[in-house]
């Protein structure tokens, strides 16, 4: 988990008198000194693989099957420039042109690039062999 960041700065030196604050005495009231702290963007990403509904689990050599990637964003924030890798076994060719969401597929390798997934959501990539 990662967690905030704060950033301080402070002047820790002036060869002129300021009425207000005092130079690196480390007092974040005083004008002299300020900080800034940031939170990282942070999504919580779960993978399931399976079988389209329709799809049999015991097809026949030749039948087409289905197969579902979903991949949750179970929280914090959106996910962005998200890449799934799908490494089919040998046995399956895979259908051209079934590809969904910008997949491509190099021999039994399907890859997806540069996903989005907003917080809360699911997204489903499915093919077919």
């Amino acid at each position: 988990t990662l967690s905030e960041y704060t950033n301080v700065a402070e002047i820790t030196a002036s060869d002129q008198f300021d009425p207000d604050s005092t130079p690196d005495n480390n007092i974040l009231a005083e004008d002299d000194q300020d900080e800034e702290t940031v939170v990282p963007a942070q999504a919580d990403l779960a993978l399931v693989k399976r079988l389209a509904t329709g799809s049999s689990a015991t097809p026949n050599v030749g039948d087409t099957v289905t197969f579902e990637v979903a991949i949750t964003n179970n929280g914090g924030d959106d996910a962005t420039g998200v890449s799934v890798q799908d490494n089919l076994p040998t046995g399956y060719t895979i259908t051209g042109g079934s590809i969904d969401n910008g997949g491509t597929a190099t021999g039994n390798q399907i890859v997806w690039n540069n996903l989005s997934i907003a917080n809360g959501a699911t997204l489903i990539l499915s093919y077919n062999v």
